[in-house]
C-alpha cells in the first residue's frame, strides 16, 4: 500500500478517534468569552506535534514532525507563526517551511489563517529554537494565495474549517489547485491536504486526515470558556 501523501497542511481532528474529520454540517457555534478567538488559535498551533502514533498503527502515513512557533514579522500587526515540517529521520531537511498570520474574522467565534512561503527558507531551518535569529519581513514573503484557511469555534471544543474555494495553486502530479480541511484542538492538529485537476479529479492526497498529536505542554493556551 503506498503511503499517503502529505503536502500543505494545516491543520483536524474526529473527536476522540483518527477516522476521518470532524463533521461540520451539524456543528454548533458557541460565541466564546475571555480570550480574543485569535489568541486561542495561535496558542493551539504553536508547539512541538508528529504523526507518530497514527504511524505506528497505519503504515500508510509517514512520521511526520510538525513544530510552530511565535516569531516577529517586520510589517505585521498580527499574531504570526513559523511552521515546519520534516520526517522524522530527516528533521535537519524539512520538506515545508511556512509563516502563517492569525487574525480574527467579523464573524463571531471565526478566524482565519494566511499563508507565507520564505524567500529563503534554508536560513529558517530550526528557527524555532531562537526565533528571533533571523529577521523577517513582510516583503520577503510570497503570499499563497487561496491556500490559507477559515476556522470556526464549534462545540466548545475545536476549531474546524479549511479552505473556501478551489484557488490554492498546486501542480504537483498534475494538479492546478489544493485543498485542505482542518480541525485543531489543545492537543493535536489533523490536515486532509489533496490536490486536484481542473475537471476535479483528485491527483494526489490521503483519504484520510493525518493527525498531529502534541509533544509539549500548551501551557500558553488558555482554553474557551461558555459565556
Amino acid at each position: 500500500m503506498k503511503r499517503s501523501m502529505l503536502l500543505i497542511m494545516l491543520v483536524g481532528c474526529a473527536g476522540d478517534t483518527d477516522k476521518g474529520l470532524s463533521d461540520t454540517a451539524t456543528a454548533t457555534t458557541t460565541v466564546p468569552a475571555g480570550p480574543a478567538v485569535e489568541d486561542v488559535l495561535t496558542a493551539w498551533l504553536v508547539g512541538t506535534f508528529d504523526s507518530t502514533k497514527q504511524a505506528s498503527e497505519d503504515f500508510s502515513f509517514f512520521e511526520v514532525q510538525l513544530v510552530a512557533c511565535r516569531v516577529p514579522v517586520s510589517g505585521f500587526d498580527t499574531h504570526t507563526i513559523y511552521v515546519e515540517q520534516a520526517y522524522m529521520d530527516d528533521l535537519d531537511n524539512p520538506y515545508r517551511q511556512r509563516v502563517y498570520t492569525v487574525d480574527g474574522m467579523e464573524e463571531d467565534g471565526w478566524a482565519e489563517t494566511r499563508v507565507f512561503g520564505l524567500d529563503d527558507p534554508a536560513a529558517a531551518i530550526h528557527l524555532c529554537d531562537e526565533p528571533e535569529r533571523l529577521s523577517l519581513r513582510k516583503a520577503n514573503l510570497d503570499l499563497r494565495v487561496g491556500c490559507g484557511v477559515q476556522v470556526e469555534w464549534v462545540e466548545e471544543t475545536r476549531f474546524v474549517g479549511g479552505t473556501t474555494d478551489d484557488s490554492c495553486q498546486n501542480s504537483l502530479a498534475g494538479a492546478t489547485y489544493a485543498t485542505s480541511e482542518v480541525t485543531i484542538t489543545d492537543s493535536r492538529i489533523a490536515s486532509l491536504d489533496q490536490g486536484f485537476t481542473d475537471d476535479g479529479t483528485k491527483v494526489w492526497g490521503a483519504d484520510e486526515a493525518y493527525i498531529f498529536r502534541r509533544q509539549d505542554d500548551v501551557s500558553e493556551a488558555i482554553p474557551y470558556e461558555a459565556p
